[in-house]
């Protein structure tokens, strides 16, 4: 089986990497995208089983951008997590209207995070990743109990 992709979309390079390492060490395939015309181009060949989108990007919003997505796969589009400093609510509804699955706030739990993301894929039906070998450390004994 192979792993879920997620492409994150997020203009701030230490978040990228941050979030990059951290799905990776999850078992995720990740890809990124800086601006909002780069996500929607990455996604004209590629469907993502997730999209991590930040609202508040160069060239095209994250709601515009949050529209297009829609546009491209219509009943069968990725869950959308929109990651943002923005706390109004209004923003939020916005998001969530538009078809986002849910709207995390930065700064943000990052097992949370990957918690929320394990979620929206089962509930995608998308693939988990592979779980991580079991180590074995030389000499150790299991327990009976």
């Amino acid at each position: 089986m192979r792993d879920a992709h997620i492409l994150v979309v997020e203009d701030e390079p230490e978040l990228v990497q941050a979030l990059r390492l951290r799905l990776r060490a999850a078992g995720y395939r990740v890809t990124s995208a800086g601006d909002g015309l780069a996500a929607v181009e990455s996604c004209l060949g590629v469907r993502p089983d997730l999209v991590l989108l930040d609202l508040v990007l160069p060239a095209e919003d994250g709601h515009a951008v949050l529209r297009r997505l829609r546009g491209l796969w219509a009943g069968a589009a990725p869950p959308v997590v929109c990651l943002t400093a923005r706390t109004d609510p209004d923003e939020r509804r916005r998001a969530l209207e538009a078809g986002a699955v849910a709207f995390v706030t930065k700064p943000f739990d990052g097992r949370a995070l990957l918690d929320l993301v394990a979620v929206q894929l089962r509930l995608a039906g998308a693939p988990a990743p592979a779980p991580a070998p079991a180590t074995v450390l030389p000499g150790a004994r299991l327990s009976p109990q």
